[in-house]
């Protein structure tokens, strides 16, 4: 059994996977993925952004010997869409102003989209008087930054080319460019994949790299 697909696994743009066997004939196949099941050898699916992978595994059952089989694929997930710091040079700093902006680095022409959400820490972002959108919401503008404007941000942007919704790869504020913060979830399973991310601004202006002690 094997599963295949075509080019790079791209959160707003479709993909379809493929899975094979040597059963046959009176074979049934289906996934299970993201907690759903699929019917078929063909599964097509558009990623939205909010993995940075996913588990699929494809099942195979033989109508005649009554005998099951699976096989399971991790599938990477690249995010076209970023939150960056604008200019990318500036440190964040109190009492100073910044502009976080939202873009997509494949450039598929909508660079200036007005459908665009931002989120602060997983929820929508109020505005308050330091802050302001720029560019029809691509960008998010603080006129003077508050050490309660500190926290993760992301945007949810809408794609016309695959009439979707993406979450773009966050951006950490922090005014300590040594923070360093890990998310993902409390409680693991046996068997289950789990993300986790390490959130850091390290970034910034300073040359560093990121290594996990697991």
């Amino acid at each position: 059994m094997q599963i295949s697909w075509t080019g790079r696994v791209t959160a707003g743009s479709r993909t379809t996977f493929t899975c094979s066997s040597s059963c046959f004939p009176n074979c049934v196949y289906s996934w299970n993925f993201n907690g759903r099941t699929v019917n078929g050898s063909s599964l097509s699916w558009t990623p939205n952004g909010q993995d940075v992978s996913v588990e699929l595994q494809c099942i195979v059952y033989n109508n005649k010997t009554g005998i099951t089989r699976s096989t399971t694929t991790i599938v990477e997930i690249w995010n076209p869409v970023s939150v960056r710091i604008s200019p990318p040079n500036i440190v964040p700093s109190l009492n100073q102003p910044l502009s976080l902006r939202c873009q997509d680095s494949a450039s598929r022409g909508h660079q200036d989209p007005s459908d665009i959400v931002w989120y602060k820490d997983g929820q929508e972002v109020t505005l308050r008087e330091n802050m302001r959108f720029l560019q029809n919401n691509l960008t998010l503008h603080f006129d003077s930054l508050l050490s309660s404007d500190a926290g993760f941000y992301q945007c949810d942007i809408y794609l016309p080319t695959s009439k979707t919704r993406v979450y773009s790869l966050g951006f950490l504020l922090s005014f300590d460019p040594w923070n360093v913060t890990i998310s993902g979830p409390d409680v693991v399973f046996p068997g289950r994949l789990s993300q986790f991310t390490c959130l850091t601004s390290c970034t910034i202006n300073v040359e560093c790299s990121i290594r996990w002690e697991f």
